[in-house]
């Protein structure tokens, strides 16, 4: 149990510190990734009108 807490905790600390790094050293390149992500989730979350259950 404390190994895979111990590889969540790397992974997270690795995942921010290249987050930020990125960040701070192109941050219109993050930015176009935050923008595509927000889109593909939104694309997931929304809700068409063929897929909505009718009453009957």
């Amino acid at each position: 149990m404390s190994k895979v807490l111990l590889g969540v905790f790397v992974g997270v600390f690795v995942g921010a510190f290249t987050y930020e790094l990125i960040n701070k050293l192109n941050p219109d390149l993050v930015r176009k990734f935050e923008a595509k992500a927000s889109e593909k989730i939104n694309d997931l979350l929304d809700t068409e009108s063929e897929n909505v259950v009718r009453p009957a």
